[in-house]
Formats: C-alpha cells, structure tokens, sequence
C-alpha cells in the first residue's frame, strides 16, 4: 500500500508539475502570439495609409495630366485655327501672283519682267496688244542652284486678278517650251498649302499609272471613279480610300504624316479620367483583413 501511495503521490505531483509548466508555457506562446498580432495589425494599418497615400498622389497627378491634356487638346485646335487664318491672310496677298516653273537659269537676261512679258506674247497667252500690266517679276528667294539641279522658279505679279487667271487658263491648255525644258504655270501658293500638295504625290503616281481622272484644286483632291466624282479633304483621306480599292499596296509607305491634330491627341492619350474601381477594391480588402485580425485578437483564449 505504501508503494501504491507513494506512486499516486509522485503521479500526482508531475501531473501538477506538467500541467502548472504547460500553462506556462501556453501564456507564453499567447503573449508572443498577440505580440505577433499586434505588429501585424500595425504594419496593416501603415501599409493602408501608404495605399491610401499612394492612391491620393497617383489621383491628383491623373487629375493635372488630364486638365493638361485638355489644355493642349484646346491650343492646337487654337493654333489650327489661327494657322487657317494666316495661311488665308498669306493666300490672299498672293492672289494676283503666278509661278512660272522650268525656265533655265539666266534665260531671262537682265530683266524679268521683260522676259515674262516676250514669253506672254509669243506663246499668245494673252491677246495680242493687250498690256499684261506686271508689277513685279523675279526669280524665287533661294540661292542660285548647281547647273544639272531644278531652276528655280519666277514668281509674276499682275496688277489684275482676271489677267492672271486668264493667262494660267490658256498657259494650262498648250505645251510650253524653251529649248527641251517644258514649263508650267501654276499659282503662287503659301509654304503650308505647298507641303500639303506634295502630300498627294504617291496617290497621284498611283492614279496615272491606273488611268484614273483627277484633280487637285488648293489642299483637296477630287477623283473621278467610274461610279461618279468623289472628294477629299486631305491626302490621308484619299490615301485610306485607295487602299480600301487596293490602288496602294500595303508595304508602300504613306506619304501623308502631318502634325498631330487634337482629335489625334485625344485618341491616343491615356489620360482620361475613369474610376479608380481597382484602387477602391484594395483599400477595401485591406479593411477587411485589418478588421478580422482585431476581430480575432478580442477573441478570449482558454
């Protein structure tokens, strides 16, 4: 008996013994725990207002990129504007002038008015006896070209509207020349309206290498389709039509690579203003997890 109670004494003893050090030890394992819990529920709450920051900056700069975007959206439908006037203003000065092209440097002698004038009359682009009334007449404003490059051109100033117009309708009705070189006449058109006529260059090659009738009255072009006339605005317009009739074959690269417009702006810009459903949801996940962490930490523990 002595032994049996010696034993339940010594099983009593480690039972209070273990039990007494897994308490221990499990107060021990719950204040880490909460610890844990707590620096996590900190580093949550930090990494929330960091979003939340980061979310305010990201807004404020999409906000001043957009107003930005409008900004230069309104400047270049401004400044698009302001150019249509001046290029009219400039179109206007030059409303009496012609250009005359192919005429050999030098073959004007000393006088270029003089030149111009005999020119007139011999090819009967003017009626006889009538005075063509020139104001001025020079060589364009470039330095003089090397002999095997283009002569450059001579711009004529009539005092008369109709004069002028006259002689480009019967300058375009005959073949000029002097020597072997071929002349034209043309308009004396401004800088922009020349640079958007050079536009049309390929579509034109195009067309006459397929017998198609066209024109190119100012910056348009008119095409005369077998289903009627048809006219364009601008050269990428026309250039989009003949590849849509497989006139223009892919691989050949577009003549037609103007300034950006504002609608160009504003189809390609990625600044437009959505909502921020994305960063919304984050912040709200977030939330949540910071919530059921406390939730778990007021939870009582045996």
């Amino acid at each position: 008996m002595s032994l049996n109670t010696t034993l339940n004494a010594n099983w009593t003893t480690f039972k209070e013994d273990f039990k007494k050090e897994m308490k221990d030890e499990f107060a021990q394992f719950k204040i880490q725990i909460d610890q844990q819990l707590a620096t996590t529920s900190l580093k949550l709450q930090d990494h929330e207002q960091k979003l939340e920051e980061m979310a305010a900056r990201i807004d404020e700069q999409e906000t001043w990129a957009a107003v930005a975007n409008e900004a230069l959206s309104r400047s270049l439908k401004e400044q698009s504007a302001l150019q249509d006037k001046v290029n009219d203003l400039e179109s206007r000065s030059r409303r009496n002038n012609m250009r005359i092209y192919g005429v050999p440097e030098g073959a004007e002698g000393s006088s270029v008015i003089q030149f111009v004038e005999g020119l007139l009359a011999n090819e009967k682009l003017i009626s006889g006896g009538t005075d063509p009334q020139i104001q001025r007449a020079h060589r364009s404003l470039a330095p003089r070209p090397n002999p095997n490059a283009p002569p450059r051109s001579i711009v004529v100033n009539f005092l008369q509207f109709r004069v002028k117009e006259t002689i480009l309708r019967n300058a375009w009705k005959k073949k000029i020349q002097i020597g072997d070189r071929i002349l034209s006449f043309d308009f004396d058109y401004t800088t922009d309206v020349i640079q958007k006529r050079k536009e049309y260059k390929a579509i034109k090659a195009a067309l006459k290498e397929r017998g198609v009738r066209f024109q190119t009255p100012f910056t348009r072009m008119r095409i005369h389709w077998d289903s009627g006339p048809q006219m364009y605005n601008s050269a990428g317009d026309a250039e989009r039509e003949l590849r849509k009739r497989a006139l223009l074959l892919a691989t050949q690269k577009s003549a037609f690579d103007g300034p950006i417009t504002s609608q160009q702006l504003e189809q390609t810009s990625p600044w437009h203003r959505v909502e921020r459903t994305h960063r919304h949801g984050e912040r709200e996940a977030a939330k949540r997890a910071r919530e059921r962490l406390q939730e778990f930490q007021r939870k009582p523990r045996q």
